[in-house]
């Protein structure tokens, strides 16, 4: 219904349905970072070097980019050393194994997701008294 509303509100005051926020900062001359978190077999996209001369500063985590230029600056992943510390369970309960992911596929070459795949299929098939998944996606593979 909210999107609808906007549709309307936006019909009537003659604005356009979606701001082009890349073209309203080049317009206004505003400096602009591209942040490459995620690996190219998740958003290849990401890894087309004209995109990246649209924008000032790329921050990436990948050392092979580091030495093309000033624009490219290295990131370092933000990682907490504070862990939550889990309840204390009998060693006769615990598992062997505890997978603990997010139900993701690639079509990139080099794509690691089947991989991670094959190796849940098989402990859950060869041993699934020792083996617990856990994670986003994996109720919607099982039904």
């Amino acid at each position: 219904m909210r999107g609808n509303a906007q549709k309307v509100k936006s019909f009537f005051l003659n604005r356009p349905k979606k701001r082009n926020l890349y073209n309203e900062c080049l317009d206004r001359n505003i400096k602009m970072a591209l942040f490459l978190w995620e690996p190219p077999s998740v958003i290849p996209d990401n890894y087309n070097s004209e995109l990246h001369e649209r924008f000032n500063y790329v921050f990436t985590w990948n050392d092979s980019y580091i030495n093309k230029g000033s624009r490219y600056i290295k990131m370092f992943w933000p990682q907490t050393d504070k862990f939550p510390v889990p309840p204390k369970r009998k060693f006769i309960n615990k598992k062997l194994l505890v997978n603990i992911s997010g139900n993701k596929h690639s079509d990139h070459p080099r794509e690691l997701y089947s991989e991670r795949l094959k190796s849940i299929k098989h402990f859950e098939e060869s041993h699934p008294e020792s083996f617990d998944l856990y994670g986003f996606g994996w109720e919607i593979q099982k039904k």
